[in-house]
């Protein structure tokens, strides 16, 4: 019968000891400490260097008063910081960090040389693999919506999300914020990001001679989980002077500056099916000195599917379709005539008239 002889570490070769005791050790500061390691992307095509992430441990996470994100099938993503696209953020100093417009276009740039694109945010794994970027194109526009940072604070999980509608003249539009929480358990449903302060962008030229600046908190960028709802818009329509020109309706001369209006439109769903009511201060023809025009009922046309309520062109108008056409619409004006028509009464002469078009 064979012998059992007892086994103990002690009786273990000293290279077999020392083995044993480093893997041990090891074990309980991965378990205990916050490592560098690639455990919390679940994508590894979507690595970057092993160095540079910086995961946190739950006791760490509890220290710090973090939160995991929970996914879509109950794993737990928890709070890590690569420098890049995920922050910890124990005193949320980022999302006070502004975002400009050629920070936006970077984050698409990035995002798409990648391939990093989804057709919806109903699912939470794209949490774990930031950059992400879902588009829609409505009447030849491509609106887009990124997702490029995720934060995690004491106070919350907050992503960055950015945004980028193209305009007619060539340049574009960036909304974007850093503080839309985020736990992950009810995902994204909807929300509103603001336009941008972009100083290369002071103006979107409507044509030759119409021009709207936008201006106020009004301005913004609606998502859902399909990405892009809609837009609202607000600002100042500018009228160049070559068209018309502020009237001095003391002396019926033309006035200084430009003919503004105020214009405010909410949920704008199409970039191509905008009708804007504007209210014109009394102006001049630039090319009809001391005639003077008071309108109290105007649009700014540019949509190519409807127009203003009782629009109807001049007879003999040359256009295919009345849809289609865009330019400025008056539906009521009173007219003020020079000085040298003058009534028996005394004054100018005056004329009312409706349905004016002009493009």
């Amino acid at each position: 019968m064979q012998s059992i002889i007892p086994l103990s570490i002690y009786t273990l070769p000293n290279s077999i000891r020392t083995l044993i005791f480093w893997v041990t050790l090891i074990v309980l500061l991965v378990n205990t400490m916050g490592v560098t390691c690639f455990a919390a992307v679940r994508d590894s095509t979507d690595a970057i260097p092993v160095k540079t992430i910086r995961v946190y441990s739950p006791l760490e996470t509890a220290a710090l008063g973090l939160h995991p994100v929970v996914l879509e099938n109950g794993e737990l993503l928890h709070p890590f910081d690569d420098g890049q696209h995920y922050f910890v953020d124990p005193q949320g100093k980022r999302l006070a960090d502004p975002i400009t417009g050629e920070q936006v276009e970077a984050i698409f740039t990035k995002a798409k040389e990648v391939g990093k694109t989804v057709t919806d945010l109903l699912a939470l794994n794209f949490v774990s693999k930031l950059p992400v970027v879902i588009s829609k194109d409505i009447g030849g526009v491509t609106y887009e919506l990124a997702i490029d940072e995720l934060v995690f604070t004491p106070t919350g999980n907050f992503l960055t999300i950015v945004a980028r509608v193209p305009t007619p003249d060539g340049t574009s539009l960036y909304f974007g914020a850093r503080n839309l929480e985020f736990s992950g358990s009810g995902g994204i449903k909807s929300g509103d990001i603001q336009l941008l302060a972009a100083p290369f962008l002071k103006s979107i030229p409507l044509g030759d001679k119409i021009s709207v600046q936008l201006t106020g908190p009004g301005n913004k960028f609606s998502f859902d989980c399909n990405g892009f709802k809609s837009i609202s818009l607000e600002g100042l329509v500018t009228f160049d002077r070559s068209l018309i020109v502020p009237d001095n309706p003391e002396t019926g001369e033309p006035g200084d500056g430009q003919v503004q209006s105020r214009f405010s439109l909410a949920n704008i769903g199409d970039w191509n099916n905008m009708l804007i009511r504007i209210s014109l201060q009394p102006f001049q023809m630039a090319k009809m000195k001391g005639f003077s025009f008071v309108v109290q009922e105007a649009y700014l046309d540019l949509s190519d599917a409807e127009n203003p309520a009782n629009f109807a062109l001049p007879l003999g108008y040359a256009t295919t379709s009345g849809e289609l056409w865009r330019g400025v619409y008056i539906g009521k004006v009173a007219v003020r005539f020079p000085k040298y028509f003058k009534k028996r009464t005394g004054g100018g002469a005056h004329r009312s008239g409706r349905r004016s078009p002009d493009d």
